[in-house]
């Protein structure tokens, strides 16, 4: 029997998804346009859900806004929850060259 790993409002959902990775640095350069046929596209894609990839930003109002219009859940990384991730691997034993490599990435 499969069970739902989300809900909303107390409802599960099924959720199929996509995941979101900001297409510039700086999201000041993106424009609505652009939001739109991600957002569009992922929907004809038959999505419901996107895991957004914050790289230490969230998406703008616009994003979300458009998200609503095509009925798309967004799931949001947090943004410190690589450095999070980090320092546990190092307690359990990663090594100081590693977790160089690891960051530079």
């Amino acid at each position: 029997m499969l069970r739902a790993a989300a809900s909303v409002n107390g409802v599960p959902i099924f959720a199929q998804g996509a995941n979101r990775i900001p297409a510039d640095r700086f999201p000041s350069r993106m424009s609505g346009d652009h939001y739109r046929h991600v957002i569009a596209t992922a929907a004809k894609a038959n999505t419901n859900m996107l895991w957004v990839w914050s790289g230490g930003s969230y998406q703008n109002e616009r994003f979300c806004d458009l998200c609503n219009e095509y009925g798309t859940g967004i799931r949001q990384n947090h943004v410190h929850l690589l450095s999070i991730l980090r320092q546990a691997r190092n307690a359990d034993g990663g090594s100081a060259r590693g977790q160089r490599i690891w960051s530079a990435r």
